[in-house]
């Protein structure tokens, strides 16, 4: 299986109330404060995402070549299926090489939007950040007007 890796270089934080929470939010940090709850100086939680890439969850070479023996076992030939299917190691490397486009594939068509944290800690939220809130408040209405318009 493709390790769970970040893609990116910089980190993508999520937010939440506190350092100890269950549900963390991948939304910035301006879409976060948004709501006018927090004020300059209130501390609430930081941490790193960490989201696998859609080929993570792509079956490996032997996870397929379980599947065609267990399908095998399960269809009208399974008396007859015992050693099937037999793959050479040449074979099986080949599969894997097979399997690449497939990967590139899942990573570039299929967007992962869950993730887990790293890292947690304590933010102080600062004047900048109160403002950046207010700044993407005043542009959602607008966006919101506009798509009413």
């Amino acid at each position: 299986m493709t390790p769970i890796s970040a893609v990116d270089s910089a980190p993508e934080y999520a937010y939440a109330r506190r350092v100890e929470a269950d549900v963390w939010v991948d939304d910035s940090l301006a879409a976060y404060l948004s709501d006018g709850e927090a004020l300059v100086g209130t501390v609430i939680a930081r941490a790193i995402i960490e989201r696998p890439q859609a080929s993570h969850f792509l079956p490996d070479a032997d996870k397929i070549i379980e599947v065609m023996a267990e399908e095998a076992q399960g269809s009208d030939y399974s008396e007859f299926a015992d050693d099937f299917p037999t793959v050479s190691d040449e074979a099986q490397k080949e599969l894997e090489a097979l399997l690449e486009p497939l990967k590139a594939w899942a990573d570039r068509h299929c967007s992962v939007s869950f993730f887990s944290v790293t890292q947690p800690e304590p933010y102080t939220v600062t004047a900048t950040d109160i403002a950046a809130a207010e700044q993407y408040r005043r542009d959602e209405v607008q966006r919101a007007e506009a798509a009413c318009h």
